[in-house]
């Protein structure tokens, strides 16, 4: 970051990002624990909520003020590992007056949001908002776990976990679209089977994600049809795992690789139509090597196997590989250095969404006061940054407390439901601190409020989740540059390819 730039932001926030909160009846924190050493750190994101903090505070002022209201960001960092998170969690709200928590993983939200449903353990008591969960089973209200306390944080029966990505559900089925443009109908290798390996994180995330791409195969691309007859073009898969705790720097990433592109299935009962009634299942099944292969795991790892692919034969390198949301980081690309990575390719969230609005003002800002372009989940950590400042707006309109420091957190929770109220009614608010100032006034007058966000709608639905578009992204001149976007906001099911999405 520019020193000019951090003078700017320190002065917008009141405090230096390291010094000691301000302390004050009318201050209200917005803590942050996310992950800036670990397997899937990135640094920006913590830039993406200090802005979201000044413009805030911008807003109030423009708007001429609010209680003496006033945000600040106390930020921390959970290396990546869940009970680190969950301590670091617990620390904050015990410290200061947190309002609200913004975490970055499924495991992470996991760990923290099961304090409030361990009755042997301290709870955090203020709502998460997650800017990069993107577990289908949080907030399932039929999850299962092994383990009773997990299990509840997943079904998570009193609503305190919300998120501003979309699970992976849409996501799956984007993949499965850019999968399928390869070749004829998939098929890349011309044996007549469309057959794509899946490089899977062994945990809550790699797994949840790869069910997900099971139903999307199910629904969009079946491999048999229901007289249990294999259906010519549609998609057989195979899952490659490996632990979420392996050492980069050992682990042997070319065997893992060969077991991906061989044309042995080591789990062929995630196909449909393997095994007859009576006949036992097989180890393995040989059904051709793969038309293409897709890693769902951490940027650390993603970049491994990335390198031990571009460092394999000839053979291998002429099947395509596809990557999901996580390789889409410059941290990847840094790992990287001295391999040719253009023309990867792979799909993600949308980075921003409402160009001519909310994305557009982010964007200017984040190039603008932080000296950084916008990058994967940025959009997604500053609209998580905003939500629970509107929502600590409208619960201390509505509760009035003795001093705004002392908003329960139960009342943000349930507030924050109402950050995009659905009301016809409702004014729009949009990023920024014009858009804020708009809030502080329509809150104050009793109006609802429907929030805008840069990533996408910030509508949370009953279980806290909202919708995102998706994109075929493509790295030129190790950059990631968009080719095209799927409309999963409109249909998540389907994800048809729209045009004209945030300058394509």
């Amino acid at each position: 970051m520019r020193w000019s730039t951090v003078i700017a932001v320190a002065l917008a926030l009141g405090c230096a990002p390291d010094d000691p909160p301000r302390a004050g009846p009318n201050v209200v924190t917005i803590g942050a624990v996310i992950d800036q050493t670990g397997s899937n750190a990135r640094p920006q994101w913590r830039d993406a909520a200090e802005l979201a903090i000044a413009h805030a505070n911008r807003g109030l002022e423009l708007a001429g003020g609010h209680r003496d209201l006033r945000f600040e960001l106390r930020f921390s960092d959970s290396s990546g590992v869940p009970r680190v998170a969950m301590e670091r969690a617990l620390a904050m709200t015990r410290a200061h007056a947190v309002a609200g928590l913004i975490t970055d993983t499924t495991e992470d939200v996991l760990a923290i949001a099961g304090t409030s449903y361990d009755a042997e353990a301290d709870d955090v008591g203020v709502p998460i908002v997650c800017m990069a969960c993107t577990s289908p089973q949080l907030g399932d209200p039929i999850a299962a776990d092994p383990d009773f306390v997990r299990q509840q944080a997943m079904r998570d029966r009193d609503h305190w976990v919300w998120r501003t990505a979309a699970d992976s559900d849409p996501e799956a089925v984007a993949l499965l679209h850019a999968a399928r443009a390869l070749g004829d109908r998939g098929d890349t290798n011309g044996d007549g089977v469309w057959k794509v390996a899946f490089y899977v994180v062994d945990d809550e995330f790699g797994n949840g994600f790869f069910e997900g791409i099971q139903r999307a195969r199910d629904r969009n691309y079946p491999l048999i049809d229901p007289m249990g007859n294999f259906i010519r073009g549609g998609l057989r898969l195979e899952i490659v795992r490996h632990a979420p705790d392996i050492d980069a720097n050992t682990h042997r990433w070319d065997a893992d690789l060969a077991a991906l592109t061989d044309d042995r299935n080591e789990e062929p009962e995630v196909n449909p139509g393997v095994s007859r009634p009576g006949e036992p299942l097989p180890d393995f099944v040989i059904d051709g090597e793969p038309d293409a292969i897709v890693e769902i795991t951490f940027p650390l790892f993603a970049a491994s196997i990335t390198r031990a692919y571009v460092q394999a034969g000839d053979e291998v390198r002429a099947m395509p590989f596809l990557h999901h949301h996580n390789w889409r980081h410059e941290t990847t690309l840094v790992r990287l250095v001295g391999f040719d990575t253009d023309g990867q390719e792979g799909v993600s969230h949308a980075v921003l969404d409402n160009c001519q609005t909310s994305g557009r003002t982010f964007a200017e800002s984040m190039r603008d006061e932080i000296g950084h372009e916008a990058g994967i989940w940025d959009a997604q950590t500053y609209d998580a940054a905003m939500a629970l400042m509107l929502a600590t707006l409208i619960a201390i309109e509505e509760t009035d407390p003795a001093t705004n420091a002392e908003v329960a957190g139960t009342a943000v929770r349930d507030a924050l439901a109402r950050v995009s109220s659905g009301d016809a009614a409702a004014t729009t608010i949009v990023a920024g601190p014009e858009g804020f100032a708009d809030a502080v006034r329509a809150i104050r007058e009793g109006t609802p409020i429907e929030y805008e966000g840069a990533s996408g709608p910030v509508d949370f639905d009953a279980a806290g989740d909202v919708r995102n578009n998706f994109v075929h992204y493509r790295v030129e001149g190790a950059r990631f540059v968009d080719q095209r976007t799927f409309g999963c906001v409109a249909d998540p099911e389907g994800c048809a390819v729209i045009e004209g999405a945030c300058g394509l």
